[in-house]
This record gives C-alpha cells, sequence and structure tokens, in this order.
C-alpha cells in the first residue's frame, strides 16, 4: 500500500469521528489502528526508507545489474595501494586485479614481502623468495567474483550460483543502509546478522558488505568509501575483515587506477 493511499484510509478511518464526535470512537481499535498507520508512514517518510511494502527487485536482477554495471567500466586491470593495519602495526599493501583471471596483494613489511593471490580457484599465501605452502582451494571468493569481473551476466545465473556458494538465500531481499545509502540485503532482514548475507549499493551498484560462513563462525567483510576521490566509484576506499566484535584486519588504499600494466606471471601460481 502506498504513502498515498495509507493518507486516504487515515481520512476515511477519521470521517465517522469527524461526523459523530464520539468520544468512545476515538478511543476505538480503529482509530487506533489508523494512528499507528499515520505514525508508520511519517517515519518511513522522514527516514528515507522504502517501505517494506514496497516492489524490491530480486537477487538474480539485483546480481544482473552488478554484473552490467562493472563490465561497462571495460577495465582489464586495477591497482591500488595504500597501508594494511593488524594488530603488530602498518604496512604498505598493494593490491593488483588482473579482469578475469585473479588478483593479487603485497604486504611489505620490515623483515620479507608477503603474498597474497587467489587465481583459478586456489588461495596462495607465501613469502616472495621463500618456498611456498600447498594452495587452499576457494570455490568461490566474493571479492574477486564482484570487484574483477567483467562479464556481463544477462538472466543473473552466475550472480545466483555465487550466492548459492555462499550459502546466501536468494529469496531474502530486503533494504537496510550503509554509510548512510541505501543497499539491497541479500539472504537476510535488516538487523539479522547471524546468517550469511551481501549488501549491494542501491545506486552504484558495488558490493559494500558480506557475511559468510568460515569454520564455525561467519566472516564479516565491510568495504567502505567508494564514493571518495582516492579511489573513485570502482573500488572501496576502506576494507575491514571481522568476526564476531574483534576486527581482524583493516585496509585502507590511497590511490586506485585503472589499466595499469601488470606483468601476468605475477598472476601465475608458484610452485609448492
Amino acid at each position: 500500500m502506498s504513502l498515498v493511499q495509507h493518507a486516504l484510509k487515515l481520512v476515511a478511518d477519521f470521517a465517522p469521528v469527524v461526523r459523530h464526535g464520539s468520544r468512545a470512537l476515538m478511543e476505538s481499535k480503529a482509530t487506533r489502528l489508523c494512528g499507528f498507520r499515520l505514525l508508520m508512514a511519517t517515519g518511513v517518510w522522514l527516514s528515507g526508507i522504502t517501505p517494506a511494502w514496497a516492489y524490491l527487485d530480486s537477487a538474480s536482477t539485483i546480481m544482473e545489474v552488478t554484473a552490467v554495471r562493472r563490465a561497462r567500466l571495460a577495465f582489464q586491470s586495477l591497482e591500488a595501494r595504500g597501508f594494511r593495519f593488524t594488530a603488530e602495526g602498518r604496512a604498505p599493501v598493494l593490491t593488483a586485479i588482473l579482469a578475469d583471471r585473479g588478483y593479487r596483494t603485497e604486504i611489505r613489511t620490515p623483515e620479507m614481502v608477503q603474498v597474497e593471490l587467489y587465481v583459478r580457484g586456489y588461495w596462495y599465501s607465501f613469502a616472495r623468495g621463500q618456498p611456498t605452502a600447498a594452495p587452499t582451494p576457494k570455490p568461490v571468493d566474493p571479492f574477486f567474483a564482484l570487484l574483477g569481473n567483467t562479464q556481463g551476466d544477462p538472466d543473473g545465473e552466475r550472480g545466483r550460483l555465487l550466492l548459492s556458494r555462499m550459502s546466501i538465500n536468494a529469496n531474502i531481499v530486503s533494504l537496510s543502509r550503509h554509510e548512510g545509502y541505501p543497499v539491497y540485503v541479500i539472504g537476510a532482514q535488516p538487523g539479522q546478522l547471524d546468517r550469511p548475507q551481501l549488501w549491494i549499493d542501491k545506486e552504484l551498484y558495488v558490493p559494500v558488505r558480506w557475511l559468510v560462513p568460515q569454520g564455525q563462525q561467519l566472516r564479516d567483510t565491510r568495504l567502505y568509501g567508494y564514493r571518495q576521490a582516492t579511489t573513485g566509484p570502482w573500488f572501496p576506499e576502506r576494507i575491514e575483515e571481522w568476526e564476531g566484535d574483534q576486527r581482524l584486519l583493516l585496509t585502507v588504499y590511497t590511490t586506485a587506477k585503472l589499466n595499469q600494466p601488470l606483468n601476468p606471471s605475477a598472476f601465475t601460481p608458484p610452485p609448492s
């Protein structure tokens, strides 16, 4: 029911009160319900959040538009520089994405250069120049699937597959806010942070948060600052990883550039 329809219902409910001036009717159930409708409609109007009865796009449509928007960037690579903050301190970080292939992050400390590489469904973590441990299978990586993609998704099929692999219920779509902007929440109702879900900015159609199972807990990844001049609308300025009430990682990027020349060999899995 629209806000206008609620207003008309409000007038209709109060009409008998105006005609008869009945105090008993003023305290009737119908009048109290009418007042509730007015209060609810006023709250919705002031909050700027679309009410629950408004139409919401399906998860497939949201994922399809997200993929189309990303494909329109027509980028072949992306390079972002900044700093990684951990309990040990701050270290320079470089993240490079090679479209539709993988991404690589280098964290430079005084002792070594730690490399994190995701390519072809496997996750590698090693120190440059040292023996590499066996890779960890990672069939889905939300970061790369959503930010490293240059292919459209005409029917949302790839998006549905991604949601399934993230254990997200695609039948649930709601609305919330992130940094003050409206977002789609796929997989949960607002405030239900105990289940897997994906948040998509309703204006930019970029991922701003996802909660996915990792072991016995949910790993909560939050992305901020797409509207900042330092990184532009195609990459977040800040990424945080949480587990419960504990923040595990904080990465702040100061620059992000599209289509920088990258060495493809840097995305070749190292020998183990």
